[in-house]
Formats: structure tokens, C-alpha cells, sequence
């Protein structure tokens, strides 16, 4: 594990630590926000338990955001929670302006993505919607 990268825009909105599952081994781990990797836990409670004791407990998006930043940098796209707003837990599913308005920009740029994607690999696919 690396030194901790000095604080940026993009992880000051994170909360300062969460717990997270590794998703390939279910391992429990630590992420401290901007640092490097993830520390392993000896716990006997899941990350969601250990999470509900901090005293900003990160929302769904927030810990998979700190995920991929600990593992692939703080400064790439999958490091911001919005780009993983569709993980909500039933609390965070309320629906309000700001989840209508997320879900409609994820739509739209995932149309996009699609579009652009299509028009390399399979041009004559690329129109359809």
C-alpha cells in the first residue's frame, strides 16, 4: 500500500473511511478516502454493519466509488458515486428530484456510450435506438 494521494475535488464529497466487501473473495476491507488500496478487517460483521457504526455511514454508491478508486486511482470516472447512482439501498430509492434527474443523465449517456460504441464495431447497428 502506497502513501495516501493528496486530497482532490473529486474525493472531498467521499466520507473520510468506509468498509467494503471485495467482490471476487468477500474479503471485509477498510478504504481510506484518497489512499491507496484497501487494508483487510478481522471482523466478524459485514462491511454493511461495520459502515451503519461510522459516523457518516457512506451510501451504496459512495462505498463502490471508494472501491474503485482505492484500486484504480481517485481520479478516474468510477471513483465519483455518481457514476454509480443506480446502486441505491431502499432508503436512498426515495424517489426525489435528484435520483430522477441522476437516472435520467445515466440513461442518456449510457445511450451515448452505446452509439459510440456501435459506430466503431458495428457501424450499420449504430442508428438504431
Amino acid at each position: 500500500m502506497g502513501q495516501h494521494a493528496p486530497e482532490r475535488e473529486t474525493t472531498l464529497n467521499l466520507p473520510p473511511c468506509c468498509f467494503a466487501e471485495i467482490p471476487t473473495s468477500g474479503e471485509v476491507v477498510l478504504i481510506v478516502r484518497g489512499g491507496e488500496g484497501y487494508h483487510p478487517v478481522s471482523s466478524p460483521f459485514p462491511a454493511a454493519q461495520l459502515n451503519a457504526t461510522l459516523p457518516r455511514p457512506p451510501t451504496a454508491a459512495e462505498i463502490e466509488a471508494m472501491l474503485v478508486g482505492s484500486m484504480f486511482g481517485w481520479d478516474v470516472p468510477g471513483a465519483k458515486p455518481a457514476c454509480h447512482a443506480a446502486i441505491r439501498t431502499p432508503q436512498e430509492s426515495k424517489p426525489t428530484k435528484e435520483n430522477a434527474r441522476v437516472d435520467a443523465d445515466l440513461a442518456g449517456e449510457a445511450a451515448v456510450k452505446r452509439r459510440e460504441h456501435l459506430s466503431i464495431m458495428a457501424p450499420s447497428l449504430a442508428d438504431e435506438p
